[in-house]
């Protein structure tokens, strides 16, 4: 709690520290109110109901202060979950994990028979933003590298590739700097410091449990490139990223090498790959992308990913306490942890009108012979309202070598108004 009190003092001083009554200076504040079902077949042994609903309800709520450079940011959500399953294991898989380990707790996290409820700080940061500096504290998102399911360089807030709504993507507690050396080529430094066994940051954290990362962006004509390098959760990291445009299609290729410094893995070195394209036709009206994934580390090859990813499942659900010093939190967070070596994804996305638009995501196991569908409808109720229907599904999971055995097909569906 102290320790919560300390950062917000110094979010707090940052901002005043920057304001002047000279300060040509904004507040604004919005956000939305989202209401969520989604079903699937349950997979908790003894389950009661053949079909497990949930009906989770947030509250977003979002302000922002401008004053000349400066800029303090707060956007936190409210949570409301219900369910017909509430004391059964599937509840709390999918809807009662809990971010753990970040120097900024959540705000309020209460689950029992009648339901869930959480108070979650999904960002709040001072940024500061000179001529060439760039400069932020705080809960912020940092978004890296291409690829809408499989980003190998997406590595301090990545996306889920099975996400129901993009805004669910919550910040990391982090120090960001960037400075450009001219209009397009920057250099970027991040810091996160992490705690260990949810204990406060100031009690429990060391100097190896920070994640620190340097990067590179230079652009040339139409193509970007990225070089990266760093530690993170006690692993040495280092890729490189192509993006080049032409005209209505892109390519882009991407890779990371990871090379673990547990002793578990007697100093393995880990690489992934991305590559592919993607085409834009008639004006943009359909919108195409197909990649393909390596990964040279996957669990067949390396089962203590697979125990390390099943036992922060547990223990962030609240099955399990930490063990070993939360050894399966630094183990499994931050990488993508696949079955098999080869997966290629797909996504095509067609605006059928200007109030509808559809998008179709596939995963693709050559190994396992399986696959993940997803289409995804987005309609504009108006200026402010959206309904989105979507859904998961799978072909072939029962096989022994799938990517995505024992997964069950889910529906959803959501309304979410922004004022």
């Amino acid at each position: 709690m102290k320790s919560s009190v300390f950062l917000w003092m110094i979010l707090f001083f940052l901002t005043i520290g920057g304001y002047t009554q000279e300060d040509e200076s904004s507040f604004s504040a919005g956000g939305y109110i989202r209401t969520l079902f989604f079903g699937t077949k349950p997979n908790a042994p003894g389950t009661v109901h053949e079909l497990f609903l949930s009906s989770a309800n947030r509250l977003a709520f979002e302000t922002q202060f401008l004053s000349s450079s400066w800029e303090f940011h707060l956007n936190a959500d409210f949570d409301f979950i219900f369910s017909n399953s509430m004391n059964e294991t599937d509840f709390r898989l999918i809807w009662g994990k809990k971010q753990r380990n970040q120097p900024i707790p959540s705000l309020y996290y209460n689950i029992n028979q009648d339901g869930l409820f959480q108070i979650n700080l999904k960002r709040a940061f001072v940024k500061y933003q000179g001529e060439s500096l760039i400069a932020v504290i705080g809960r912020q998102t940092v978004s890296w590298g291409e690829g809408r399911l499989l980003n190998p360089l997406n590595l301090i807030t990545p996306v889920s590739s099975f996400a129901l709504d993009i805004e669910d993507v919550s910040g990391a507690d982090c120090f960001y700097f960037q400075w450009y050396w001219n209009e397009f080529d920057s250099v970027q430094f991040v810091a996160l410091p992490y705690a260990r066994e949810n204990k406060s940051v100031f009690q429990s954290m060391n100097a190896e449990d920070v994640n620190l990362f340097i990067r590179t962006k230079i652009t040339a004509d139409t193509t970007d490139l990225v070089f990266l390098a760093g530690r993170q959760f006690h692993s040495l990291v280092f890729g490189a990223e192509a993006n080049m445009g032409i005209g209505d299609a892109s390519l882009r290729f991407s890779y990371l090498g990871r090379r673990e410094e547990e002793k578990v893995f007697d100093h393995m070195t880990a690489h992934q790959i991305a590559a592919g394209g993607s085409y834009a036709f008639f004006g943009g009206k359909l919108r195409s992308s197909l990649e393909f994934f390596f990964n040279s580390a996957p669990w067949q090859k390396n089962e203590i990913y697979l125990q390390a990813l099943e036992n922060e499942t547990l223990i962030s659900s609240g099955f399990a306490g930490s063990l070993l010093e939360d050894a399966s939190f630094f183990l499994s967070s931050g990488k993508i942890i696949t079955r098999n070596p080869f997966l290629m994804e797909a996504s095509f996305g067609y605006q059928i009108s200007e109030l509808l638009d559809s998008e179709f995501f596939l995963l693709f196991d050559p190994k396992g012979k399986s696959l993940y569908l997803s289409p995804v409808l987005t309609y504009n109720l108006s200026d402010e309202a959206v309904w989105t229907l979507g859904g998961g599904f799978y072909l072939n999971q029962k096989n022994s070598d799938s990517e995505f055995q024992g997964a069950n097909a889910f529906f959803y569906t959501y309304l979410k108004w922004y004022f």
